[in-house]
């Protein structure tokens, strides 16, 4: 079952001011509220945003956006992905809209194949699968402390390319993060 927590959960939450940003909107935003479904490390998790604007955000779908949360002990940025939007009507705040914002790499978790990679260096296939499935990704960074060494073979059976990447980065002790800058 999904677990899910609202800013009002959240440490300081009386004091907390909160905003959303997605790349491209031109128009004014007024965030209402928000639910969080999953967030953590190594998961494809999802905000729950209902907000007021006036444009069509539906034209929006697949743009970086930014929940920023500004509490207590400073700011938090979370980064995501605008995958969908519904239009709630009118009402004195204008157009309402309830949006959904993923994950970064939540692309990766629509990809489940089965496929075998021989002499596949880990870490180079990790570049590998985020290149493949989230070209929106201008960059990645990687920064172990030793290289693995390639393996004879590396199988994909029945998982998404999230679930391959989230295994592979756990076996090597692992872990990835998404920033803008």
């Amino acid at each position: 079952m999904e677990t899910a927590s609202t800013v009002a959960a959240l440490p300081g939450a009386a004091r907390s001011q909160y905003r959303l940003e997605i790349d491209g909107l031109q128009e004014p935003l007024v965030l209402q509220g928000f639910v969080c479904d999953d967030h953590a490390l190594n998961t494809d998790y999802r905000f729950r945003l209902d907000v007021h604007c006036e444009a069509d955000l539906a034209a929006l779908h697949g743009r970086p956006c930014r929940l920023v949360i500004h509490a207590t002990a400073g700011e938090v940025v979370h980064h995501g992905l605008l995958a969908r939007s519904t239009e709630r009507g009118r009402s004195a705040e204008g157009r309402g809209w309830q949006l959904e914002m993923r994950s970064p790499l939540h692309p990766l978790a629509d990809l489940r194949r089965d496929r075998v990679f021989v002499d596949a260096d880990p870490l180079d296939l990790c570049i590998q699968l985020v290149r493949e499935s989230c070209p929106g990704i201008a960059d990645t960074r990687q920064q172990v402390s030793e290289r693995p060494r390639p393996r004879e073979i590396i199988v994909q059976y029945e998982e998404s390319d999230l679930e391959l990447l989230d295994r592979l980065m756990r076996w090597h002790g692992w872990y990835w993060a998404v920033r803008d800058e």
